[in-house]
């Protein structure tokens, strides 16, 4: 089987794909060369849509049908929706999704992807209308490892003391330009005796002695603060 990443940029290249195709890499599509892609792969496993500023839901909702994903980027797809997120729910194998970039994702989209018991990495730079909501929600999901929120968003003490007592197995977690959190926040993680990373960046209610007392707690974490 084709295991290598192939890159696509047009209708003619998506329509020579093998249906063995496992990894892809889009190059400025848009729905319907995307529509192809998803019809010609149904053993895909990885996607890369870095930059495709072209798709939409029309498309992009299609790929809750290949049941194989373990990895998408959507990265800086910014017409990309809530309803996306939902059609992905039933990726019984999806690892990683990044969707940095995406300024239409909500906490709906969490609440969606809390469903994929797989989910190991969340990348949502950007995504500034996620909330407390949409953290608790995603706290849940039993594997995640890696976790970027967005900066500045309403995200507060409430939803990082979620991530301390419901994600276990955190390792990486970014935290920048979060107003609403404070010291109170930050000390909660001391539960997170997995996590190895972790930013506290631009975060004007944290305090260097908070951050100082989680780097006594977690010797082992590499703890990156900027008042």
């Amino acid at each position: 089987m084709d295991t290598q990443m192939t890159s696509v940029s047009n209708h003619a290249e998506a329509i020579s794909l093998s249906p063995e195709t496992m990894e892809v890499k889009c190059v400025n599509v848009d729905d319907r060369v995307l529509s192809t892609i998803i019809q010609r792969t149904p053993y895909l496993r990885r996607i890369d849509l870095s930059g495709c500023e072209q798709v939409t839901d029309e498309s992009v909702t299609k790929l809750g049908t290949i049941v194989s994903l373990q990895e998408i980027n959507l990265s800086l797809c910014g017409l990309v929706t809530d309803a996306s997120c939902s059609a992905f729910e039933n990726l019984l194998h999806l690892r990683s999704l990044s969707l940095g970039w995406c300024y239409l994702v909500s906490d709906a989209s969490l609440e969606s992807l809390s469903r994929c018991r797989e989910l190991e990495t969340l990348l949502l730079w950007s995504c500034e209308k996620i909330t407390d909501v949409g953290v608790i929600s995603i706290a849940a999901v039993p594997k995640l490892k890696r976790l970027e929120l967005p900066e500045l968003s309403a995200i507060s003490d409430i939803g990082i003391t979620a991530l301390s007592t419901q994600s276990p197995h955190l390792q990486r977690l970014r935290l920048t330009s979060l107003g609403s959190l404070s010291d109170a926040g930050v000390l909660a993680l001391r539960s997170l005796t997995q996590l190895n990373f972790l930013s506290i960046c631009g975060c004007a209610n944290v305090t260097e002695t908070a951050v100082n007392s989680l780097r006594v707690a977690l010797p082992d974490c590499d703890i990156e603060y900027e008042p």
